[in-house]
């Protein structure tokens, strides 16, 4: 465990230190601490910034899920896909190229958010 920061000084040298490391979170949580005109600028810096640790932090864990939702939309709409294809009532072809259509839709989009 590290030793608690206490001088306003050392803790922008600090905070400078993670925003250089890119962790923006634990620099804005230190900076609020600071009583420093610089540190109320940094701080509105980085809420500023359109993506920071906070954003990409949850993101390898979404990116798992909306990779899984992608797949699944992806093999369904293959398989309407054929369904409709392979079968020959009008009804299902329509309905089986209808909800391809939207399968694939859903695969291309959340692959995207996966991104």
């Amino acid at each position: 465990m590290s030793t608690p920061i206490t001088s306003d000084k050392a803790k922008l040298a600090a905070a400078r230190g993670l925003i250089n490391e890119k962790r923006y979170r634990e620099a804005r949580n230190l900076l609020t601490t600071v009583h420093d005109p610089q540190a109320v600028d940094w701080i509105m810096k980085i809420d500023a910034m359109p993506q920071h640790e906070s954003v990409s932090a949850t993101r390898p864990q979404s990116r798992g899920i909306w990779g899984a939702i992608s797949l699944i939309a992806f093999v369904v709409a293959v398989g309407c896909i054929l369904l409709a294809v392979t079968n020959r009532e009008y009804a299902n072809q329509v309905f089986g190229g209808l909800v391809g259509i939207i399968s694939l839709l859903i695969a291309y989009f959340s692959r995207r958010m996966a991104q």
